[in-house]
């Protein structure tokens, strides 16, 4: 699990950096646009790291997973006899009751 802070580190340190160079120069003397940029997309792109370590780190979170498909809306698979509801299964019913 030590690759999420490795992944932060890596997407934030660059526009940290960016900053406080920025803070420390004079106006006269500017920083060229390229790096604050490239800097600028490193950090967007943490929304695609973050569900790209998602991914690869929880798989079976995955809808497409058997274990997702075990039991869906108080139906359940049953091999090649179709869905079968709560009851049908020998559990018992819910009740709502209104207010």
């Amino acid at each position: 699990m030590l690759i999420y802070p490795i992944a932060y580190i890596i997407l934030i340190l660059p526009i940290t950096v960016i900053r406080w160079v920025e803070q420390t120069r004079d106006e006269t003397n500017p920083l060229p646009s390229e790096p604050t940029m490239f800097a600028g997309v490193i950090f967007s792109a943490s929304g695609l790291v973050n569900v790209l370590l998602y991914v690869i780190t929880r798989p079976r979170l995955l809808p497409s997973w058997p274990s997702y498909r075990r039991r869906t809306d108080g139906l359940q698979r049953n091999g090649r006899r179709g869905l079968r509801n709560d009851a049908e299964n020998g559990m018992p019913e819910t009740m709502v009751v209104g207010h």
